[in-house]
Parts: structure tokens; sequence; C-alpha cells
């Protein structure tokens, strides 16, 4: 007893200078999972890059086809790497990004990469922050976190470069130990991002959190603030994408013109002189026809209309200016985005899933044995294993990749396998905090099935608050020898 005493009492003391030297987050009872479906960011709801189809087009291409201006070379050699979403970085590579007018600048991980996107989203680099930006401006300067009131105070669009920075008082863009971002949306819960390195080995992610857990991972769980934010002008976002911000929402999104050939299945042909206007419509024999034949007069309007059915493709030509336009105009599809794999190593527990459509939604789960609905945005996980959860807009529909692997509550905690649950695995925590705190790699980090079990709250980091977590456990079952099984214990601890 009075060994483990002894050993309860030095984590404890290491745990109160790591107070006082650092910046410590707030223990949360929450179990949420990071969740991160591709455009959870709701047109109808808030700032969001769905609101506009140019721009979700945009960013559509960077994430799936992986075009965010980064290269090996300033001569636009290909990397030869996969920079799709869900995909990884190279953390050690020395990435060059080249804008189409062809500014350049070099860097690894999240830093570059957001400035890959960006440069491809507007043709210009943010870089640190200090230069003269042609198209750009500062729109936050030192911050202690994002939420809504600041984001609309700021009038922030998506697109938006965040910087985060260690220097909590300067706010002070300090190089390795701060964070890069794209905003793509929020509204007055959540918030949208595009990042690389998101799990701190090259993850490229597009994920939408709730303020609090952007807290959490961002700014104060990683003892950070906001250095800056960094957007194009009102005119360039106007100039680029016909995007305004109206105090609540972008503009709508224009009806999507796709160019095609004079010898479109579907014309429509359009002759005007001072005296007579012909309008003819017509579509091949495979397809539902309608065709329209309107002459006028001064003394006789005469219209005929024969009409099979749907498909309109136009074409048009004016003998006044021997111009010709060719459009097809198509209802949007339907699409589909997918998030991150979404790890969760509890079962019993309840989990919110953060979309910020909230009406009209159809939520189902593909495995209801692993992970059931529970309500709209919240889901059960019962057993290990795989569940697709689908939440259905009618124009889109948003799966959620839920994967289960949950770690026996006797066993969390237990960072050494030494089967039982104390200060020397808080130690261990510390120890791993500090070190990746400090940018160390001297082999002192815990492996990645030490950080399964370490990872108590389950936020997806190894902080201060799982050490505090298997120290209150540690007093609670083993010192105070409560009767309570472990189950019992951690989740009255967790919340």
């Amino acid at each position: 007893m009075r060994k483990h005493v002894k050993r309860l009492f030095a984590a404890a003391m290491c745990f109160s200078m790591l107070h006082a030297a650092l910046p410590v987050p707030s223990a949360s009872a929450d179990i949420i999972a990071e969740t991160g479906a591709e455009s959870t960011a709701a047109a109808a709801a808030g700032i969001s890059y769905l609101n506009n189809a140019s721009f979700a087009a945009k960013i559509a291409d960077i994430t799936r086809n992986g075009n965010c201006c980064l290269y090996a070379d300033t001569q636009r050699t290909p990397t030869g790497q996969n920079l799709t979403l869900g995909s990884s970085l190279d953390n050690s590579y020395k990435y060059y990004v080249v804008t189409a007018s062809g500014a350049s600048w070099n860097g690894k991980q999240c830093y570059i990469y957001a400035q890959g996107v960006y440069g491809a989203l507007f043709d210009e680099l943010p870089l640190n922050g200090n230069s003269a930006l042609k198209h750009s401006e500062t729109v936050i300067s030192g911050a202690d976190t994002l939420n809504a009131s600041v984001l609309k105070a700021a009038k922030v669009m998506p697109g938006a470069y965040i910087r985060t920075t260690a220097d909590t008082t300067g706010y002070t863009f300090n190089g390795s130990a701060g964070h890069s971002m794209i905003l793509l949306g929020y509204d007055e819960n959540t918030v949208t991002i595009l990042e690389g390195n998101a799990n701190g080995n090259g993850l490229i992610s597009l994920t939408t959190k709730s303020y609090s857990d952007f807290d959490r991972y961002y700014t104060a769980g990683k003892g950070r603030v906001i250095c800056h934010v960094i957007q194009p002008t009102a005119s360039r976002y106007l100039e680029l994408y016909g995007m305004t911000y109206d105090g609540s929402a972008i503009n709508p999104a224009a009806a999507v013109t796709t160019p095609v050939s004079s010898s479109a299945a579907t014309t429509a042909t359009t002759s005007a002189t001072t005296t007579k206007l012909t309008t003819t419509t017509s579509t091949s024999t495979t397809k539902p026809t309608t065709t329209t034949t309107t002459s006028t007069s001064a003394t006789k309007p005469t219209t005929t209309t024969t009409t099979s059915a749907t498909k309109l493709t136009t074409t048009t030509a004016t003998t006044a200016s021997e111009t010709e336009a060719v459009t097809e105009t198509t209802a949007p599809e339907i699409q589909t985005f997918y998030s991150d794999d979404i790890y969760i190593h509890r079962t019993g527990i309840d989990v919110p899933l953060y979309l910020a459509l909230r009406d009209g939604i159809i939520w189902e789960s593909s495995n209801p044995e692993v992970a059931s609905v529970k309500e709209p945005g919240l889901i059960t996980v019962r057993n290990n294993g795989f569940a697709m959860v689908t939440a259905d807009a009618g124009f889109a529909k948003f799966c959620f990749l839920i994967n289960v692997n949950a770690i026996a509550w006797e066993e969390l905690g237990d960072i050494n396998h030494d089967s039982i649950t104390d200060a020397a695995d808080a130690t261990l925590i510390l120890q791993d905090y500090v070190s990746r705190l400090a940018g160390k790699d001297d082999g002192s980090a815990l492996s990645r099935l030490q950080t399964l079990y370490g990872d108590v709250d389950d936020d997806g980091a190894i902080t201060v608050a799982d050490a505090q977590f298997v120290l209150q456990f540690y007093a609670t079952k083993v010192l105070s020898k409560s009767e309570k099984t472990e189950a019992e214990v951690w989740q009255k601890i967790l919340g």
C-alpha cells in the first residue's frame, strides 16, 4: 500500500508541475468520436462551401483528384504521391506549392498543404501572414479560439486560411509549434475544416467538429491559440466565384451550365428579324422531343406546339449578331460524401455524428448490431465491427464510416500491460505528452497500441486529461478498493 501511495504521490507531483508549466485541457465528460463527412456544413444552415456550385466543384477537384498545387519542385514536377482526401502526406517530404500565376513556396506537413489548397482556390499564398497580399486580407489577428460569433463578426468565408500558434500571449507565428487548416463552413454549432497531417501521420482530412471539439483538438487542448485567419477580399470572392456575404449565409448556388457541342442531340434554334420570331426545339429520335414554332406579325400571332416530353438542351443562333452559344442545363446530381474512418473504442455509449443539416434528414445504419441510430445525429455503439451510418438529405447523402474496436474496461488505461491501471500508466501518458509537445523523437512516445489504451477519454489524442483520469481511476478502484466493476468506475469518471 505504501508503495502505491508513493507512486501516486510522484505522479501527482509531476501532474502539478505540468499544470504550472503547460496549458491543461479541461477534463471533458463527453466521449466523442471524431467525425468527418466530406460536406457536413449545410448549404441552408450557415456559411458553407456547398452554397456555391463553382466553389464546391473546386473543393471536389482538390479532395477527389488531389489537385492542390503541390509539386516536387518549382517546375511543377508531380510528386508521384496520392494527395486525395483520406490519403497521407509524407511528413518528411518537402513539397513545393506553385500557383497558376507562378507564386511559389515550400514546406512540409499541414502548413504546406493548407498553402497549396489556398493557392489552388485563389491563386495566392497566405504564407506566414506577414507578407503583402494583393487579393487577400487578415480578418482575424489573434484570438483564443473560434466560435460562431467570432467568425461572423469577421465575416469569415469558405476557403479562409487558419493558423494556430503556441504563442498564447503574443499570437505570433511560431513555425512547427502551430497548425494550419482551411475553413470550409460553419454554423451556430459546428465548424468544417480541410487539413493535412490531421492525425500527426500526414492524414488529409475533411471534418466537421463542434466548437468545443475544435477547442480540444486545435487550441486550448493543444496549448495553442489562433494566430491569424486570412481570406480573399470581397472583390476577389466575387470575381472568382460570384460569392458574397450577407451576414448569415453566402449567396445561393447558381445553375450549373456545361458547354456542349453544336451536334448535341437536343437543340433549339432562334432566328430574329424586325418582323418575325421563329423558335424550334427538337431532340434526336432516341430521346423525348419537344417542338415549338411561333410566328408573330402585326396582325395575327400563331403558335403550334407538339410535345413528347422531357430533357432540353438548347442551341441559340441570332442572325442579327451572327453569334452562336450552346449550353446544356441539367439538374444537379445527387452526390454521396464519405467521412474519414471513425474509430470508436468503447461499447454501450452514445456518440454524436456532427452534421449541420437538421431538418428533413433520414438517418439509418447498415449494421444496427454494431451501431444503431438512437435519434437524428446520435448513434448507440453496441458491438465490435463496422457500420455505415447514412444521413440522406435528398440532394446529397453523407456516410459516416464507423469502426468499433472496443478495449475492455478492465484493460483501459493499462499502458504497460501489467494488469493494473495505476500511477505508472499515468506517468507514461505524461511523458508521452511532454515529448510530443516539445517535438522530441527520443523513443519515449507511446506505440499505436499503447495510445489506444491510454486515450481513456477516446478523443483521439493523448493529453494530460487522460493521465488525470487514470489517476482518478487508480485512486477510486485500487487504493479505495471499490467493489464496483471497472466498467462502472470508468463510466462514472468519464460521464
